[in-house]
């Protein structure tokens, strides 16, 4: 860049000199107008950079905080993710490691959504005292730990329990 600035230089000391017997005030105009120009130009560029760096770095730290939540639902230890590699590489690998636990969450979501429907269904017939969450969003919005699935798979059992004791209670009071 130094070498084309130089070259540039030259080129209108050539050209102003042709045109002016003094053309210091306009070689000097001109090289702090490209001087001006290529700051803002620069300035711009780095601004850039910058903003991508921290798109970057945002997405890639709730990225990380997704894998430790993932983690700790799973019942997976604990680990500290980041390494010091670049952030396109950082991203990769964190995309790497999602990847890797994205079927797992799947099918832990999937059983949730499964047990909170049928207690919903029983809800409707029957007090649950497992708080529901709104499936609206999707697994991916749901808690997903290990505890909670237990939880509402205890629920469940209480409930079907219920309704069986309530249905044979029923019956036996039909027959003569």
């Amino acid at each position: 860049m130094q070498t084309l600035i130089e070259a540039h230089q030259a080129t209108i000391t050539q050209l102003y000199t042709q045109l002016s017997p003094d053309p210091t005030p306009l070689i000097d105009s001109s090289v702090s107008e490209l001087s001006a120009q290529l700051e803002a130009l620069l300035t711009a560029q780095r601004s850039s950079i910058q903003t991508k760096l921290a798109s970057i770095s945002d997405q890639l730290n709730k990225s990380w905080t997704q894998v430790s939540e993932w983690r700790e639902a799973l019942g997976d230890p604990a680990t500290d993710g980041q390494t010091a590699l670049p952030l396109e590489a950082e991203v990769d690998r964190v995309e790497g490691v999602l990847g890797g636990m994205r079927g797992r969450m799947r099918e832990r979501g999937e059983k949730v959504v499964e047990v909170q429907t049928k207690l919903g269904e029983l809800s409707e017939w029957i007090e649950v005292g497992a708080e529901l969450e709104d499936l609206s969003g999707g697994w991916e919005k749901l808690d997903l730990r290990v505890s909670r699935l237990q939880a509402l798979e205890d629920e469940l059992r209480r409930c079907q329990t219920q309704v069986v004791s309530t249905t044979t209670a029923s019956d036996s009071l039909i027959q003569p």
